[in-house]
């Protein structure tokens, strides 16, 4: 479901059209762009310099939240005990 492939799935699962004020999309990735364009109130999480200027020029949030791990490594280790279930 990448890019505009993701309207079309949307619709087909009743969330279209999501006018309401309370509609939320989040997102890390540009791929998203359609879906955050559709909702009243999008949100990107940790994005990246592309996503950040488009989110500020739209007026969306940007969130960063600190992330579980300092590198690939890092984060490599986590999914590994998360699958051990350590």
């Amino acid at each position: 479901n990448k890019h505009e492939a993701k309207l079309p799935r949307m619709e087909a699962a009743g969330l279209l059209p999501c006018d309401a004020a309370d509609s939320w999309a989040y997102s890390d990735s540009t791929a998203d762009l359609p879906m955050l364009r559709l909702v009243k109130n999008a949100v990107c999480i940790n994005p990246g310099t592309r996503l950040t200027a488009i989110a500020a020029e739209e007026g969306w949030t940007v969130l960063r939240p600190q992330r579980p791990w300092n590198s690939r490594a890092d984060q490599a280790g986590v999914v590994l005990r998360q699958v051990l279930g350590l």
